[in-house]
């Protein structure tokens, strides 16, 4: 939003027209110039997180028993992203990825089950099979979490061109 207003300069043909930033309208409201956001207000994790869910889904869902409630399976799945990512599933860490974007509740729900470190585990395994050398594993892995998406908005829009160079067969 910005207030605009004009005066006349003594010497000038045409009034001298002044603009001055107020600040920004969403639809959470109006935020004042000077006045921003902290990053964790407005990033959430997308990468790392998209990767996994992308590349590996379908083994996960395999390594858990299946009770019949896709969406306790996929909760766990998603908690189990939490803790890779995070090292812990509490309320704090299932807000900072993208993966528990629709799941909050059912991740929640299975936090505390034994069944989401096995998954982690097959997690990190997928992983070190699918990046061997330790070196790009970690570029890899690295380069991912650093994705982000905008919380108001979190769509993943692709990895950057160097993540995409380091993924080599998985783009």
């Amino acid at each position: 939003m910005v207030e605009v207003h004009s005066h006349r300069v003594p010497g000038k043909k045409y009034p001298v027209v002044e603009q001055i930033y107020l600040g920004t309208v969403s639809p959470d409201g109006f935020s004042p110039a000077g006045s921003s956001a902290s990053s964790s207000d407005t990033l959430m994790e997308c990468g790392l997180s998209h990767f996994i869910l992308a590349n590996f889904h379908r083994e996960l869902t395999r390594s858990i028993f299946n009770s019949g409630d896709k969406d306790m399976t996929e909760g766990k799945i998603r908690a189990a992203i939490v803790l890779y990512l995070y090292g812990a599933v509490t309320d704090i860490t299932i807000g900072l990825t993208a993966a528990s974007i629709g799941y909050q509740d059912a991740i929640a729900k299975v936090a505390s089950s034994r069944t989401i470190r096995s998954i982690c585990k097959k997690i990190d395994d997928l992983i070190m099979k699918s990046f061997p050398d330790d070196e790009r594993r970690i570029s890899v892995t690295s380069m991912l979490r650093q994705c982000m998406a905008d919380r108001r908005n979190p769509v993943f829009s692709g990895y950057p061109d160097d993540v995409k160079m380091l993924l080599g067969d998985y783009r």
